[in-house]
């Protein structure tokens, strides 16, 4: 799964000159842990038509968690069968975006919080999409199976894609091939104590 990633509004300098971007809205940003309920800056289509490729994608706040019949927070969907989700099927298809996270965490079965890092110390564009509900925009986190580092301590890890990709991903009609992407492995370090998903 993906519970909580990690941001600094620092970095979003970095994400309008690594996605070519015309504004990064610091100012609007998480600075630290984002859990479901906030609601981060993620990266979207511009339906504004431009021929300026730095305005085809921007960066928004949104919501993390599509609220569910019985009032709980959707969070994540499985790639391998989000297609066949009837609740997903406009998300997925028309309103792909991608989260920007430096780090994300999962917690092993002693309760201990491990952080996953890329090697190179880039940044995760961690796959996702949103849905409209009563006229609120909620978006969700793609998870796959986990590779080899995560799997120690869970068995699925968000999607996550290059900077190279993040616009095919949002604007092209290649779905499929992206959802099948197998994960590279990555760096992981232990919290020193105990924590709760909600600390």
């Amino acid at each position: 799964m993906c519970g909580c990633f990690f941001w600094k509004k620092k970095k979003c300098k970095e994400v309008e000159e690594e996605l070519n971007l015309s504004s990064a809205f610091e100012e609007d940003s998480i600075d630290g842990d984002v859990t479901p309920g906030a609601s981060p800056l993620i990266i979207v289509k511009n339906n504004i038509l431009s021929v300026n490729e730095k305005n085809n994608i921007k960066m928004t706040n949104m919501l993390w968690g599509c609220p569910s019949k019985d009032n709980k927070l959707i969070i994540n969907a499985r790639a391998e069968s989000v297609l066949e989700k009837p609740l997903f099927y406009d998300g997925i298809r028309k309103n792909r975006c991608v989260v920007p996270a430096i780090s994300f965490y999962e917690w092993d079965k002693d309760k201990i919080k491990v952080t996953f890092s890329k090697k190179d110390n880039s940044m995760f564009y961690l796959a996702g999409f949103y849905l409209t509900q009563n006229n609120k925009k909620y978006f969700i986190i793609l998870t796959t199976e986990a590779n080899d580092t995560v799997a120690k301590t869970h068995h699925r890890m968000p999607l996550f894609f290059e900077a190279n990709q993040v616009r095919d991903w949002i604007l092209k009609n290649n779905t499929e091939k992206y959802l099948k992407l197998q994960m590279p492995e990555l760096i992981s370090s232990q919290s020193c104590k105990q924590l709760s998903l909600w600390d």
